[in-house]
């Protein structure tokens, strides 16, 4: 602060003090050495010099006190002051008037040509509301100036020197601004005996200066808008499924908004209340006790108002002081309330911020940002609303899929004991069927007391019905194997060609019962495959007899060939000119349990798992399955197989001599056939065929009677416990005088690999068919059963 002393004497400095005592050339010379310096402090040295000499001077003190002989340095003071660049006011003690320059007078437009406001000595002082009173002066926040606020009172005031800036209205009614410094005259004895206020116009540096300013403010506001959003989207990144303190964090960076913000309150419309209830709130008093809570007050004024509109239109409101008492908020200058929405989640709830000086905050800039907030809270709120969702069902899905695995378990357990119990019951259930099909049999072929024709008609319903549920049961237990994996492929070296013809022939009487046409159609004929020889006539056993079931006229067309310059595959076809099948059922055909009509099967029987099988058992053998066919005119099944070669037998076991058909033992006129099995009702199949049984109950007597009895076949059942039948059957193979004998395997149990390895010459399944028993007896006999007419 610079501080005029008034007095006489020559010049002096000390603590900042100056004191006048100036000659008028000294002046002059700090007038103008002042002017042309830069620096305020020189410039502010030569103006309080000459205003504590003319405020001498108007106060008409006498020139010798001043050190001048003449009035002549009094003029070139005046005149030096009016050319002053900027406006100067000199005023005495109590804030009057004494000098008011030329550029002060236009500054403040005040008329020049008056003489009151000349730069001469006034008479007597104007009071500063006179000269002002007019002026309509105005902070930089357009609130009034009074006369006492300006700086050259507060300069008379303190003592001090005070800078301000204040509007003035200007000609054309606009808003000037004014740049203004005063400072208090004090004499050597402390007296304040003036002040002196210069001024200027600033207008154009000051719209220069808020451009800038409010350009920065932009920039810092939309830096701290960005670091907000940025910070709160690091936050609801780090804890997207955790929706308090999602919520938490909303709310602080709303009150972060603005330095001026009491609280900020989070409202969620609630779907099962249709309320908008409290979610997070910061800056809000606890309630007293026995006082309701913030949120119940509210709706106690506010249910449909304020709050209800910004969540129910989506646009901003501005709460003013006096909505405080209908919504229960705090008291505060201002609040306002932005919705919390977005376009992918819509209406959520409402966002409210609440602060103290209304003045000091940029409405339109706060709900920018609060919009902002409330859109990024809108979208964290769902994504964790749809996380939670998301973890709740994955965990129902992960109870349900634990529960599934249970059931699974519990599945497999059952369908494991199902498959047992059909296992251990399928001997027992089928043994008993085979001897009701096996003596029906006989009894419809023995010739010494024939039947009646009624009787021949009842007992071929009893065999053709046993068939029948032979069929059914032998059908449930190979599917019930498949299913379990339990069935396994017993591949050996045998002739297709010759499987087929077979298959062929077995259906040679129902064909001609039906009047239709049976043929096999051999083209390139593979010599020896390596497949189940079984399984394979399973297959195509289905095919045919399915083929002549629904084949009322017509023909029905086996044809065997293999495909490839090199024959990798074999082709069996089944073609009849049947009922035919339509788009919609051939591709359901090959589920179990399915039938082309519901109706065929009270008309044609069956249960609708042989294609089901037949399937299963192409698919297991490598191969595929496929079926062609039109409504009305018939169907062709074509399965392909992968051409095997014959297997090759492993080295390590030992060598077994081949059978040698030529030089077998001729057959006697009284056969003898060796048995090693338990079962009576084989004994008599064979005994009323003809043939004269022996029967053998270890490996060991089967042994012996095959050396000294010279039977021309053995059966005999490898699988039975207590007989040994696997022994026997290597001990016969390995014996040469027993070697040649033709050896057929019965069994329940699936393993004709292990016997044709063995050396034996057949397999058959129990329960068997009489007539495919005494076929096969005859195939390897050489010659048809002497029993069979």
């Amino acid at each position: 602060m610079m501080t005029a002393f008034v007095g006489t004497g020559s010049q002096q400095y000390a603590s900042g003090r100056m004191i006048f005592g100036l000659s008028a050339g000294s002046l002059l010379s700090v007038l103008a050495v002042g002017s042309l310096l830069l620096d305020p402090a020189a410039q502010e040295i030569a103006l309080l010099s000459l205003s504590g000499s003319l405020l001498c001077m108007s106060m008409m003190a006498p020139w010798s006190m001043l050190g001048l002989g003449s009035s002549k340095p009094a003029h070139d003071l005046a005149d030096l002051f009016e050319q002053l660049a900027d406006g100067v006011l000199l005023s005495d003690p109590q804030g009057r008037v004494l000098r008011l320059n030329s550029v002060g007078r236009r500054i403040l437009n005040l008329n020049d040509s008056e003489s009151t406001f000349k730069a001469q000595p006034l008479s007597q002082p104007i009071p500063l509301t006179e000269l002002l009173g007019s002026c309509n002066l105005r902070t930089l926040n357009q609130q009034a100036l009074p006369l006492e606020a300006l700086s050259l009172n507060q300069a008379l005031s303190t003592g001090r020197t005070i800078e301000q800036d204040w509007l003035l209205l200007g000609p054309e009614m606009e808003n000037r601004v004014i740049s203004s410094r005063a400072a208090p005259l004090i004499n050597q004895k402390g007296q304040i005996w003036g002040a002196v206020m210069t001024f200027r116009e600033v207008t154009e540096s000051y719209q220069r200066e808020r451009i800038i300013r409010d350009a920065n403010r932009v920039m810092a506001q939309q830096q701290k808008r960005m670091a907000i959003l940025q910070n709160l989207t690091s936050l609801l990144n780090q804890h997207l499924g955790n929706l308090a303190i999602l919520l938490e964090a909303i709310v602080n960076s709303a009150s972060e908004a603005t330095d001026r913000a009491e609280f900020s309150v989070l409202l969620l419309y609630n779907q099962e209340t249709a309320q908008l209830s409290l979610a997070a709130a910061r800056g809000l008093p606890e309630p007293q006790p026995g006082e309701p809570a913030w949120i119940d007050r509210v709706w106690k004024y506010d249910q449909q108002s304020l709050l209800y509109q910004v969540f129910e239109r989506g646009e901003p409101v501005q709460l003013r002081p006096q909505h405080n008492q209908l919504t229960g908020l705090p008291p505060v200058a201002a609040a306002l309330c932005v919705p919390v929405e977005s376009s992918h989640a819509g209406a959520l709830g409402v966002l409210l911020v609440g602060y103290s000086d209304a003045q000091d905050v940029d409405r339109q800039e706060l709900i920018g940002l609060l919009c902002a907030l409330g859109g990024q809270a809108a979208t964290a709120i769902e994504n964790a609303r749809l996380i939670n969702a998301l973890e709740a069902s994955n965990l129902a899905l992960e109870r349900q899929r634990a529960q599934i695995e249970a059931q699974n378990t519990q599945l497999v357990e059952a369908n494991r004991l199902k498959s047992q119990f059909l296992a251990s019951m399928s001997h027992e259930l089928r043994t008993p069927l085979n001897a009701i099909i096996g003596f029906s049999q006989v009894l419809l072929r023995q010739r010494r007391d024939p039947l009646t024709p009624s009787q021949s008609d009842l007992l071929d319903r009893v065999l053709r019905n046993g068939n029948h549920l032979l069929d059914l049961i032998n059908d449930v237990l190979d599917l019930s194997k498949i299913e379990s994996g339990r069935l396994e492929l017993q591949p050996q070296d045998f002739c297709l060609a010759g499987l087929v013809r077979s298959v062929c022939d077995s259906f040679d009487a129902l064909a001609q019962s039906k009047q239709l046409r049976l043929t096999v159609t051999v083209e390139r004929e593979p010599c020896l495959l390596y497949h189940d020889p079984l399984r394979l006539r399973q297959i195509l056993t289905n095919l045919v007899s399915n083929a002549l079931k629904f084949t009322d006229t017509g023909e029905v067309e086996i044809c065997l060939e293999t495909s490839g310059a090199l024959a990798e595959q074999v082709i069996l076809t089944v073609r009849d000119t049947g009922i035919g099948i339509s788009p919609q059922h051939q591709a359901t055909i090959f589920e179990e349990f399915r039938q082309v009509d519901q109706s065929s099967t009270r008309r044609h029987g069956g249960t609708g798992l042989g294609l089901a099988i037949t399937q299963r058992l192409v698919v297991l053998m490598g191969g595929t399955i496929e079926v062609e066919s039109t409504l009305g005119q018939g169907s062709t099944f074509t399965v392909r197989l992968p051409y095997r070669l014959p297997y090759e037998l492993d080295p390590a076991l030992p060598s077994l001599p081949v059978l040698n058909l030529s030089t077998a033992t001729p057959m006697p006129a009284s056969p003898k056939v060796l048995l090693l099995d338990n079962s009576l009702d084989l004994v008599n199949i064979l005994c009323e065929a003809g043939y004269q049984v022996l029967r053998a109950d270890s490996a060991e007597e089967c042994l012996q009677l095959a050396q000294s009895q010279s039977p021309i076949l053995v059966l005999l059942d490898p699988a039975l416990p207590g007989l040994d039948g696997w022994q026997a059957l290597y001990r016969l193979k390995l014996n040469p005088p027993t070697a040649q004998i033709p050896v057929i395997l019965i069994s329940q149990a699936e393993n004709s690999g292990l016997g044709a390895t063995l050396g034996a010459s057949d397999y058959l399944m129990k329960p068997i068919r009489t007539q495919v028993l005494l076929t096969a007896v005859d195939r390897w006999t050489g010659s048809r059963s002497p029993g069979v007419g």
